[in-house]
């Protein structure tokens, strides 16, 4: 029997939506996620092996002001634990320190962790895909209760100097634009001027990270994948993560 063109593009069409992940797009959420074969980071997330393998999301314009956009108003910061000149294996184990501290009951901050995509020796063969791990810290916890900000600013200030960072970067509550904070003086070191959209932010944030060289090209920022049922949705949520 000879299907009716439009019958089996409907059912491409319904197959695409349902295992849209598998894929590489979801539509529900909107923006690319990277190839279903690569690894996400949850297990760092959870502490232990995660089942969710679902892979990364690449957040575009839309996905980011939905994470961040009811943020904007009450302020975040976004700080890292990565060092330039140390090797990838040793950034791991320091932004693991400071996701422990994030997660930590006494933290009052709820977070969400986001990597910063770079292709490194682009057009090579030794091209290689790689991650800069970064944290958005928000000021409100876990239960929604917005925060002090001066006291995020002072989590911060302390954060960063415990991991010997240049610079973090803050977004303070209400219409003032987000600057940068140089760590051992804690003087503004840099400041954006006029508008600026979240999702160039955050891009402009991994940028100045990662002080991009020849050998290296931005992709763009990521987050790891929703829960997959409750109990993993509960234990991110003991830890303090948003999603």
């Amino acid at each position: 029997m000879i299907m009716n063109k439009d019958k089996k593009d409907l059912i491409v069409e319904s197959y695409k939506n349902k295992f849209s992940f598998l894929l590489g797009y979801d539509p529900e959420i909107g923006g690319e996620l990277i190839e279903a074969n690569h690894h996400n980071f949850m297990s760092e997330i959870m502490g232990q092996d995660s089942f969710n393998k679902q892979p990364m999301q690449r957040l575009d314009e839309i996905t980011t002001d939905r994470l961040l956009g009811k943020h904007y108003e009450n302020g975040f910061v976004i700080l890292s634990a990565s060092r330039s000149e140390l090797s990838d294996a040793e950034n791991v184990t320091r932004n693991q320190k400071l996701l422990n501290i994030l997660q930590s009951s006494s933290n009052v901050f709820s977070f969400l962790p986001v990597y910063g995509g770079y292709i490194e020796n682009k057009g090579t063969e030794n091209e290689q895909r790689v991650f800069e791990r970064s944290f958005v810290i928000l000021n409100f916890d876990k239960n929604g209760n917005v925060g002090d900000f001066d006291d995020l600013m002072s989590f911060s200030q302390e954060l960063s100097n415990r991991f010997h960072q240049e610079t973090y970067l803050i977004k303070k509550p209400g219409n003032a634009p987000p600057y940068y904070i140089r760590t051992k003086s804690g003087k503004v070191d840099w400041e954006f001027t006029g508008e600026i959209k979240i999702d160039d932010l955050t891009q402009k944030y991994f940028t100045r990270l990662r002080q991009l060289g020849k050998q290296f090209t931005f992709e763009g920022v990521y987050i790891n994948p929703k829960p997959m049922c409750y109990s993993e949705r509960h234990c991110r949520y003991l830890k303090n993560e948003i999603f």
